[in-house]
């Protein structure tokens, strides 16, 4: 984008002027260009208002210059995804039903929990201590994440096809959660390809380690104490979570997602 529009600012301020004669021009202080005033012999007035560039405006000007170069590969719900016709780097727009990872679902439903029993103040009642314990630090985790979490969307594959992982802000999404699944397309560069035989860890791509612990390098032990949690925790909160699907198979298309739309 910047190779197209340097220095994009949010707001343009633009100046009409015209005469009763119907002569008009414009200056406005856009990439530094300015039209000059043209002057006619009746009346002139001046009308002055403000321009937005909107996030929807960068990406269809982003869109048509690559699609003017035929850079953008795309792939229909029908079309099978391989990995020989998406280099990493390639820009694509890939259509799909997407849904989140299974990984998503269990954090969703440990922060709902977590709020809801928090609110009623049950915890301590209802639960035995074990139970209690996870609640407690699963609440002292991820309080501060309820608005800013990643969610991995998962189209997978069959056998004529890859997989097809990106992974959403929640912050940035213009629809509620519920309805962010299904049929939709992505629209990005391709980060990764993950072979066959090999896997895509769901685990790595959601950036749920606190700061703390990547600061002291306990990584390896924070994720084993999660592993746990998520293994035991109670049916009735929709646990627990089956270790295999964190783990994708290959082979697996990783997009960096620009933008995600129907």
């Amino acid at each position: 984008l910047s190779s197209l529009d340097p220095g994009v600012i949010e707001d343009v301020r633009q100046k009409v002027v015209s005469n009763r004669d119907g002569e008009t021009s414009a200056g406005r202080g856009f990439h530094g260009l300015s039209i000059g005033h043209r002057r006619g012999s009746g009346q002139i007035t001046e009308q002055e208002f403000t321009l937005r560039i909107t996030s929807q405006h960068l990406f269809h000007r982003v869109y048509e210059e690559l699609e003017s170069r035929q850079q953008i590969q795309v792939f229909a719900e029908s079309d099978p995804l391989d990995l020989e016709r998406s280099k990493k780097g390639f820009v694509v727009e890939i259509s799909r039903p997407f849904s989140p990872s299974p990984l998503s679902e269990m954090l969703r439903s440990m922060f709902e929990t977590i709020s809801l029993l928090e609110d009623l103040g049950i915890a301590q009642d209802r639960f035995d201590q074990n139970t209690r314990q996870v609640i407690e630090q699963m609440a002292m985790i991820f309080r501060h994440d309820q608005e800013h979490r990643e969610l991995p969307l998962v189209a997978r594959g069959n056998d004529s096809g890859a997989s097809v992982v990106f992974v959403a802000r929640t912050q940035f999404l213009q629809i509620e959660l519920d309805n962010f699944e299904g049929d939709m397309t992505v629209f990005g560069r391709v980060e990764k390809l993950i072979p066959r035989h090999e896997t895509l860890d769901l685990f790595d791509l959601m950036n749920i380690l606190p700061r703390g612990v990547r600061r002291v390098g306990g990584e390896a032990n924070f994720r084993d104490a999660m592993m746990q949690v998520f293994t035991s925790w109670p049916t009735q909160l929709g646990g627990p979570l089956d270790p295999a699907s964190i783990k994708l198979p290959g082979p697996v298309v990783l997009v960096s997602a620009l933008a995600v739309y129907r």
